[in-house]
């Protein structure tokens, strides 16, 4: 979905011309006998040919970008836990970066460039009619009205795109439920193979998570499980040696005969 999304962008921005034209001349061909295709019609002209759409535009581009590399991640087949966390802590810290005045000034930058490369006249953001807010009983202090078009696309787009964004990767991926995956992630057949080669790529931090969630289980009924666990291991390792000596036994007595 991800990158069904970043590909729209992509190619609307791409061929932003020809869609164009081809709004236009299906206008002009329907819309006369058809209101409410024209009207859809200029409406999707109007928008298109704005500067707030490349605002969005390319803003959302760049969130898409941003995390594109968790998205591949955690919906690959052999997902690794302990590369998708550190991945994602990656992503919230540059979407915290992205959340500045040299990351909007730098949206406006190619948001101009774009403009100017383009045969078609973008309509400039433009202030909307003020709305004041009454005061109510017990306020002291006057509403604040934001005149200035561009801050305002800032004040309630751009940062808000920001925080909403902060927000939910914080409530998905906390700490709290990320760090026993994380430490869960080291028993898998990768990271065991990876850690026989090289045993210094344990991390420092590995089943802290876990032994603090253990501290507050009887440490008497975990050693129960344990040992339980240690029985079933052995039992299963008693069966394949069991197994390849008679496996053996019988190659021997073929090659006799």
């Amino acid at each position: 979905m991800l990158e069904f999304s970043c590909g729209s962008i992509t190619c609307s921005l791409k061929f932003h011309n020809a869609v164009l034209k081809t709004l236009n001349k299906i206008k002009d061909s329907e819309g006369s006998a058809d209101v409410v295709v024209g009207a859809s019609c200029s409406g999707l002209i109007s928008y298109l040919t704005s500067q707030r759409f490349l605002l969005t535009a390319l803003l959302f581009k760049t969130i898409f970008q941003i995390l594109e590399p968790v998205t591949h991640q955690l919906q690959s087949q052999d997902m690794d836990m302990l590369m998708a966390t550190n991945i994602l802590n990656n992503v919230i810290h540059q979407i915290k970066e992205f959340r500045n005045d040299d990351s909007f000034k730098r949206l406006l930058k190619r948001t101009d460039e774009f403009a100017e490369n383009s045969i078609v006249d973008f309509l400039p953001l433009v202030s909307s009619r003020p709305k004041r807010v009454p005061r109510k009983s017990g306020e002291h202090c006057q509403d604040e009205i934001i005149s200035c078009p561009m801050k305002k696309f800032r004040t309630d787009t751009y940062n808000v795109i920001m925080d909403i964004l902060l927000a939910e990767l914080s409530g998905r991926f906390e700490s709290t439920n990320i760090g026993p995956l994380k430490d869960l992630s080291l028993l898998s057949f990768r990271r065991i193979r990876e850690v026989q080669n090289n045993s210094h790529i344990v991390p420092c931090d590995a089943f802290d998570a876990l032994c603090t969630m253990y501290s507050q289980i009887d440490k008497n009924s975990l050693l129960t499980l344990l040992y339980i666990i240690i029985n079933i291991i052995i039992i299963y390792f008693i069966f394949i040696l069991i197994f390849t000596y008679e496996l053996v036994g019988k190659e021997k007595r073929v090659d006799q005969k």
